[in-house]
């Protein structure tokens, strides 16, 4: 039965299903990956939008202070020399 079904199963996807299906489905590939980036940024100039927000635009909290400075501290540490546990 197993060996049925694997033969059935292949022969199906032998088959083209696009003519099946109609081609209304199918989405035709008018710009490439660089034509739309290029249109991003033209767009972006245009609107004078920036890159990234500036860090100045948020006010610092205590939180935030505190995750900075936990960070900095976590990488500091793990870059340090680690000394033997006895």
């Amino acid at each position: 039965m197993a060996l049925l079904l694997r033969v059935a199963g292949r022969q199906c996807l032998r088959i083209p299903l696009a003519p099946l299906l109609g081609a209304r489905w199918a989405v035709p590939k008018t710009t490439s990956a660089k034509q739309e980036m290029d249109r991003f940024w033209e767009k972006n100039e245009r609107l004078q939008r920036p890159v990234s927000p500036h860090i100045a635009i948020y006010s610092w909290s205590l939180p935030m202070a505190m995750s900075v400075m936990h960070r900095g501290t976590g990488a500091a540490l793990s870059t340090g020399e680690r000394q033997p546990v006895l």
